[in-house]
């Protein structure tokens, strides 16, 4: 494909997702039954597509072509949490002036639809934006022994619920298994996604030869630096989903009676044996750097 050919092709992209999204707009409105429901959801998906797309062309193009790797991808998060929230806020302002009609009605739907993924994908931006502050807190000449991961099941509750939402959504449950899903998705889901992503990108759990230090929470970083002779007991908790995958909880009690829960973590026997005060030999773990 020649030079001359590229610009053309780029700006077709953006001209036919938008005759598409209109398209889908209009089966919502026009259409009966099952396929206004699926031609409402094609320009929920498609809408903020290209918005997306809009968004990527108008950004500088010179700067963009400077990033690599994983500043690439983040680039690319930060425009689709762009698009779904105004693409969220676009449609429903168009569903306020239009109340009472059948565009406001389908636009408002469309805009409430959209808030959960918005929301998802807004946290999960501004979580990735931030850097690991533990090196900041080591002490000079501390080791790292163990950085803990998060294990990805802490998303399977959030999975299982969407699932449930999609078959009572498209299965033959009628009008009260429609709204029994709607219930779900902008009820239940928004939170249980909002705590999975929480305790999966914003929990840092790192164990050295001195301290216990754990990063957590969203908005409000909190940080304890626990020296481990501190540390009276420690100890998992298994729910029937960690006893299935190996994840779980590990619970520490410090010697003035303090306690601190760590939630979701991949290996929490790893953690506990680092911790517990009357392992046999505290110097026979290996250090270890950070995770990539």
């Amino acid at each position: 494909m020649n030079d001359t050919e590229r610009p053309s092709r780029r700006r077709w992209i953006p001209l036919t997702l938008a005759g598409t999204t209109i398209l889908t707009l209009v089966g919502a409105l026009a259409l009966p039954g099952q396929s206004a429901l699926v031609s409402l959801v094609l320009f929920i998906f498609l809408f903020p597509c290209t918005l997306m797309v809009l968004l990527v062309r108008w950004w500088p193009r010179r700067h963009c072509r400077t990033l690599e790797g994983a500043a690439r991808w983040r680039r690319r998060l930060y425009f689709a949490a762009a698009a779904f929230l105004l693409a969220a806020v676009v449609n429903l302002l168009g569903g306020m002036r239009f109340f009472g009609t059948a565009v406001g009605t389908t636009l408002l739907t469309a805009g409430t639809l959209l808030v959960p993924p918005a929301m998802a994908l807004t946290l999960l931006a501004f979580s990735l934006s931030r850097d690991d502050p533990t090196e900041e807190l080591l002490e000079p000449g501390e080791v790292i022994r163990f950085h803990a991961e998060t294990h990805w099941g802490v998303f399977l509750p959030s999975i299982l619920l969407t699932t449930l939402a999609l078959v009572l959504a498209l299965g033959p449950f009628g009008l009260g298994g429609l709204s029994l899903a709607a219930m779900i998705y902008l009820l239940l889901l928004p939170g249980l996604l909002a705590r999975a992503l929480t305790t999966f990108i914003n929990t840092e759990v790192t164990v050295t030869d001195r301290h216990l230090i754990t990063v957590t929470g969203t908005l409000w970083r909190r940080r304890h630096i626990i020296p481990l002779k501190e540390i009276q007991a420690a100890g998992v908790s298994w729910g029937w989903l960690g006893r299935l995958l190996r994840y779980g909880k590990v619970g520490v009690i410090c010697h003035d009676e303090t306690s601190l829960k760590l939630s979701g973590l991949a290996d929490p026997m790893k953690v506990q044996d680092l911790l517990d005060p009357f392992r046999p030999d505290p110097e026979e773990a290996t250090p270890v750097g950070r995770r990539s």
